[in-house]
């Protein structure tokens, strides 16, 4: 715990800067300490125009987590002797900030403490400060690659135990092969796999499971295509920061999440099919630690799938507004497709989204819709429609891949998908690395298949999210049946429902009631 700030010595800050929690004690000089009790502290003094501050608190040990960084900047604004104390994560003790800074020092340009919640306590200790050149905290992807950390790495892969080439494993029908069986605590840093089958639909029929600190039921479930970005049991290439299908023709599948956890992991490839899966190849590399904070969330995914009716009268009529022109009101999030309905605490990180339409007009209009904690509609992160959401716009229908979002699939664009209209297979992602959806005590996230439902469409999704531990069971996964998914329409199809119109029409020769 931090003390509030003295009347004697203040924190000034810029109008546009507010500070989120009470971390400073003021006193008189120069010196920093710190204190740290029994809670995880986040201690973070950044600088900010128009700010300065004299700072005392007690000073304390505790486990770290991450590392830590200050400099100071001298009255006139320029950078005066700086420090950086650097900790490895999770296995060395943190003696605090040094007890004396410079005597011209008077502004503390950029400070973060992260200790592990439970592991700290009193224990006063001074050290001097270290020496050399201060440069921003870069927050890019690479940012922490160059830190050295005691961290051994472990890789799980299905190499030749005999020495050999046959890096597979082979999985018969109805059989289930474990990829990874961990102990302790750590995070998995990298899948990779591949596998050869003559079974139609294999993506759809290999389900992958993964389980995290001795959980009995999985936090991780979905056809192993869906999972990694390819819908509908078909391979094709996908490009994002953490998931890929890579060539040849999207036969590689990799993700990049980070999967922490405290006491154990799982991970599980089921054949639900009725071919043997001859060769299966694959790697899971692990970083160990010695313990695992919880303030790490724990990797979620699941897999839903849905053959969407229309909501918007008991006739069962596709209409949104191009048959009767009447405009449909939805206050409701009820009838929506789910992309997932959480209970617990952590934050929503993105869907791949899988769109199956037999409809020539636009297949979106729908608004997502992420309800918070329980609260009612219309929420407090509500959208205006599907590809707006997925950071597109004006009815998209061509293959963009940003390692946020995009549209993976497009029907009849770099593949042979009969073309005509928006009809056809689409795939579309949004991660939400920069924005995430948090929560406290649960989430339901959705989106409307089209505007107020109106649309009777083949959509399945795979949702990612971290959370606090134990999490709720996922429903039942969908038979191999009900996920073989619907035919593709073709210009075949195209004609018999013209047919079935003009014959409706008593016979209209151009097939259409208006002139």
């Amino acid at each position: 715990m931090i003390g509030q700030p003295s009347q004697e010595d203040s924190l000034k800050v810029g109008n546009w800067v507010q500070m989120l929690v009470p971390i400073v004690h003021l006193a008189v000089g120069v010196r920093i300490t710190v204190r740290v009790v029994t809670s995880c502290i986040i201690l973070m003094l950044t600088k900010w125009p128009n700010s300065y501050m004299h700072v005392e608190v007690c000073q304390g040990r505790c486990i770290c987590e991450r590392v830590v960084i200050c400099a100071q900047v001298s009255k006139t604004g320029s950078f005066g002797p700086e420090l950086e104390h650097r900790v490895e994560p999770f296995h060395q003790t943190f003696p605090g900030l040094p007890a004396t800074l410079p005597a011209h020092t008077n502004r503390v340009a950029y400070c973060r403490i992260y200790c592990q919640p439970g592991q700290c306590a009193q224990h006063p200790q001074q050290f001097p400060a270290e020496t050399g050149r201060f440069e921003p905290v870069s927050q890019g992807p690479l940012s922490n690659i160059s830190k050295i950390i005691d961290a051994p790495t472990q890789r799980y892969s299905s190499y030749d135990r005999s020495g050999g080439n046959d890096d597979f494993i082979p999985i018969p029908a109805g059989e289930t092969l474990t990829l990874a069986d961990i102990e302790g605590a750590g995070i998995i840093k990298h899948i990779w796999i591949t596998f050869a089958s003559s079974e139609p639909h294999a993506r759809r029929k290999l389900v992958l499971r993964m389980y995290w600190d001795g959980q009995e039921h999985p936090s991780v479930e979905s056809p192993i295509g869906d999972f990694f970005g390819q819908g509908w049991g078909q391979n094709y290439n996908f490009i994002s920061l953490p998931l890929a299908a890579t060539p040849r023709n999207g036969n590689g599948l990799v993700c990049y999440f980070p999967m922490p956890f405290g006491s154990g992991a799982k991970i599980t490839v089921e054949n639900q099919g009725q071919e043997d899966i001859s060769h299966f190849y694959f790697y899971v590399d692990v970083e160990k630690h010695e313990s695992m904070p919880e303030s790490e969330g724990r990797f979620h995914a699941w897999f839903h799938q849905e053959y969407t009716s229309p909501e918007s009268d008991e006739t069962g009529r596709e209409d949104e507004g191009w048959l009767s022109h009447e405009k449909k009101l939805n206050p409701s999030d009820k009838n929506n497709y789910l992309f997932c309905e959480v209970k617990g605490k952590g934050h929503f990180v993105g869907v791949n989204y899988y769109i199956n339409s037999p409809l020539a007009v636009w297949y979106g209009e729908g608004d997502d819709m992420f309800l918070v904690d329980g609260e009612a509609w219309p929420g407090s992160a509500h959208g205006t429609g599907t590809e707006d959401y997925f950071n597109q716009c004006w009815c998209p229908d061509e293959v963009y891949l940003h390692p946020y979002f995009g549209t993976a699939r497009a029907p009849g664009r770099q593949n042979d998908s009969y073309r005509f209209g928006w009809i056809g297979r689409t795939h579309v992602y949004r991660f939400h690395f920069e924005d995430p959806i948090r929560f406290k005590t649960g989430l339901r996230a959705s989106i409307e298949h089209g505007h107020a439902n109106a649309y009777a469409m083949d959509l399945s999704s795979v949702a990612y999210w971290y959370q606090t531990m134990p999490s709720a069971k996922f429903p039942e996964l969908p038979s191999v049946e009900e996920r073989i998914p619907k035919k593709e329409l073709d210009e075949g199809d195209l004609h018999r429902m013209r047919d079935a119109w003009r014959t409706s029409k008593n016979g209209n020769p151009w097939g259409t009631e208006r002139e």
